[in-house]
């Protein structure tokens, strides 16, 4: 439970849900989702999931809302341009999903309850959710049209390759592409992570097959398993392919 405890502390730290106010709890329209963890057996975390397909009276949130057009890339072209470059990069954004607000007249219908102050011994009171949540049938287009729209926005500023970066190289939260070089690669994260900042989407958990990118990158934003390693002593070079 302690682990509960804390995810539920850095949503609520980072405003991704927040308490409704006392004058708002007799809303005319609201829904109330309920929310359990699961752990991943690889990563042992707990994730806590909001369940938008629980049903009440025979109906769900997700069977009211429209799931959107479908923006995914094709996975195949991805991985034929992952491999054209001899210096490839992966990334993650993260918690893409909760990287995107919902407008406060739809925030009712992500309601639910949990302990005040987030302590197990006050009582339980309702809060809402202030972003898109993992599990709403919309959410996967509405990030993917956010992300396009942050890269179309900036592209005067991070140059053409940042946006076909994002528009074409992004499989839901996962970005895999690859550069003729190390400058380039190095050149192509820094502006990505840069103009994604500037919407507070963090673009992190990168690994390279080239020793000068992962030097080059600061150690919070590469992947967790090689945060640890010291890439001016331990052998870590590219591997053409």
């Amino acid at each position: 439970m302690e682990e509960y405890f804390q995810f539920m502390k850095k949503i609520m730290e980072r405003d991704h849900a927040s308490p409704v106010p006392e004058d708002e709890i007799d809303a005319d329209n609201a829904w109330y989702l309920p929310h359990f963890g699961v752990y991943h057996p690889k990563k042992q975390q707990i994730r806590v999931v909001f369940d938008s397909s629980a049903k009440y009276n025979g109906v769900s949130l997700n069977d009211a809302l429209l799931q959107g057009p479908d923006q995914m890339n094709s996975l195949l072209g991805i991985l034929l341009r992952f491999r054209r470059e001899q210096t490839a990069v992966m990334g993650d954004v993260e918690q893409m999903f909760h990287s995107f607000h919902v407008n406060k007249e739809h925030r009712d219908y992500l309601r639910f309850f949990w302990f005040k102050g987030n302590d197990p011994m006050k009582a339980v009171i309702q809060y809402r959710m202030n972003v898109h949540l993992f599990g709403n049938v919309s959410s996967p287009a509405i990030a993917a049209l956010g992300l396009r729209k942050i890269a179309e926005d900036g592209v005067s500023t991070y140059a053409k390759d940042v946006k076909e970066f994002i528009d074409k190289n992004f499989y839901v939260d996962d970005r895999l592409t690859s550069a003729p070089d190390a400058q380039k690669a190095i050149s192509l994260i820094n502006r990505t992570r840069d103009l994604l900042a500037t919407r507070n989407v963090n673009f992190h958990k990168i690994v390279s097959n080239d020793e000068e990118v992962m030097t080059a990158l600061p150690n919070k934003v590469r992947a967790k398993d090689l945060q640890s390693l010291d890439f001016t002593k331990t052998p870590y070079r590219r591997r053409d392919h």
